[in-house]
């Protein structure tokens, strides 16, 4: 049961290198015929390939069950996240697409635009796309199962699939949070004046809005490995976690050590008996790597490390021993020192200073923290290696149905994937799914809100007091303008 829900998330996570846009219009001659909801949410190839009936559900299983229990988890285990719903500084609503992709398209994700309105203020838009391809009825060997009567495929009712989809829908609702509570970090918008430019604009103009974003925008594994902290990475992505024991020598028999886990993330050549294809996942851990590994792996890891650096900085931590000796480690520490980090950097504290702030100056950034993370700090180590030892032992255990659970929304030794029930209607008054497959512009009234990003907050940017710090990237001479004055554009988190 373990291997196979393990490699089940797996399969799953690995649906994350190719994202499709979002659907827009659809149907045609269809829409009079479908159901309302499927007409509105679902696209031309996933009518053609699922069953209306099980379109209808997967609909309503995502927009009246899932995603509303993934947006109230969220809310309310977050005292952030509740006070900025309470200020209406979180969005209400929220587009869905429902698309058919089986080359490597993942479960869930969230596509997002950044654009200046008819007034010039900066807006935010973003939407959900569910690939049906992950969700279909298959057998134990994985493959798709086809109705013998119609060879349309029929939605999953396996429970352990459901889960799963919960989990990365976790994940991208933190993305969804995070838009609207973190925004300039997430969208590199520091000042809209800056970052959209009239065609016009001259050279000079173009790499100032470059070199302004870059400064602003969340380094990757910031923004994936905050998400991946509420979703179950360490059972989706175990084989990583357990490759990172083998480069010491000590086997998947063995327990995790710091001299290990810095011997595996400044490795650069193959350890002996390793196979390229089996080194492919675990190159490049360090974090300022932008690669799977990096964002995913490490940066759940390091995530990890900066929130028990935020419950440090208040006179708490998340480890601590039983009466005989095992190392314990406390998910809601950890869970409160995300949303300290979360909650400064809403505040207009940069991710910058809040580690040299949480660290007593021992990273003098973001960028020193990277580099130093595991391969030349040793207290990052030593958390890591306990964290990771932790999380072992639980899985361990015997009698239980799942290997720990890695996400900080729950205890660690639960033995569960979620408390979301992909069977139960529920609601919410935040990002509530809208009859559209479009992107769907941000309710969140942000107006005095100065928050920050990477390097970069909104009240310093304007003030000028930071502009010597905004680093001089070089440009090609040579920036082409679309008739569109928007000089960055949206993307997608998964």
């Amino acid at each position: 049961m373990r291997r196979t829900l393990a490699a089940l998330l797996s399969l799953i996570l690995l649906f994350s290198l190719h994202i499709p846009a979002f659907a827009g219009d659809v149907f045609g001659q269809y829409t009079s015929e479908l159901p309302a909801e499927v007409a509105i949410h679902c696209s031309e190839e996933a009518l053609n390939v699922m069953g209306v009936e099980d379109l209808d559900k997967l609909v309503r299983m995502v927009k009246y069950r899932a995603q509303p229990q993934a947006a109230e988890l969220l809310r309310t285990s977050f005292p952030a996240f509740e006070e900025a719903a309470r200020n209406n500084q979180l969005g209400t609503q929220i587009g869905l697409n429902i698309l058919y992709d089986d080359n490597n398209a993942p479960m869930a994700s969230v596509i997002w635009d950044n654009n200046l309105d008819d007034e010039d203020r900066f807006f935010l838009s973003y939407g959900i796309n569910v690939n049906a391809f992950t969700l279909a009825e298959r057998d134990e060997a994985g493959n798709l199962i086809r109705d013998p009567q119609t060879g349309m495929l029929h939605m999953t009712t396996d429970n352990a699939s459901l889960d799963a989809f919960a989990c990365i829908l976790t994940h991208e609702m933190m993305h969804v949070f995070m838009n609207d509570y973190n925004r300039s970090g997430m969208s590199g918008v520091v000042d809209p004046e800056v970052s959209f430019l009239p065609a016009y604009a001259t050279d000079e103009d173009a790499a100032a809005a470059i070199a302004a974003q870059e400064a602003t925008t969340f380094p990757k594994w910031f923004s994936e490995g905050c998400a991946t902290m509420l979703e179950n990475a360490y059972m989706c992505m175990q084989e990583s976690y357990d490759e990172l024991r083998t480069f010491g020598g000590g086997g998947l028999d063995g327990w995790y050590s710091p001299e290990d886990l810095r011997f595996a993330f400044a490795e650069t050549a193959l350890p002996d008996g390793m196979e390229p294809e089996e080194y492919e996942a675990m190159a490049d851990m360090q974090p300022s790597y932008d690669l799977r590994a990096s964002a995913y792996v490490s940066g759940y890891l390091a995530c990890q490390y900066l929130s028990e650096l935020a419950a440090n900085s208040k006179g708490i931590s998340a480890c601590s021993y039983t009466p005989d000796g095992f190392e314990t480690i406390d998910s809601a520490v950890l869970r409160s020192g995300l949303n300290d980090i979360l909650r400064m950097l809403h505040e207009g504290v940069t991710l910058d200073d809040i580690i040299y702030s949480i660290s007593d100056g021992r990273f003098y950034d973001t960028e020193d923290f990277e580099r130093a993370f595991i391969t030349d700090d040793d207290d990052s180590a030593i958390f890591t290696a306990s964290l990771l030892n932790y999380l072992l032992r639980i899985t361990r255990e015997n009698g239980r149905s799942f290997p720990a659970n890695g996400s900080v929304l729950y205890p660690f030794d639960v033995d569960y994937l979620t408390q979301i029930d992909c069977t139960k209607n529920a609601q919410s008054g935040l990002y509530q799914i809208i009859d559209s497959n479009d992107l769907v512009g941000s309710t969140a009234n942000l107006d005095g809100v100065s928050d920050a990003g990477k390097s970069l907050s909104t009240l310093t940017y304007r003030s000028g007091a930071m502009l010597g710090a905004v680093p001089a990237y070089g440009y090609d001479g040579d920036y082409s303008y679309p008739g569109d004055p928007a000089c960055i554009y949206g993307g997608y988190y998964n």
